[in-house]
């Protein structure tokens, strides 16, 4: 179970990462 929480912990961390990198792409291309 620690792993799965783990890897949900993970997802989050990336996801942030890549929801931050994708606007600043968009503000760039406006």
């Amino acid at each position: 179970m620690k792993s799965v929480y783990d890897v949900a912990q993970l997802l989050k961390k990336y996801g942030i990462i890549i929801y931050l990198g994708k606007r600043e792409y968009d503000i760039e291309m406006m």
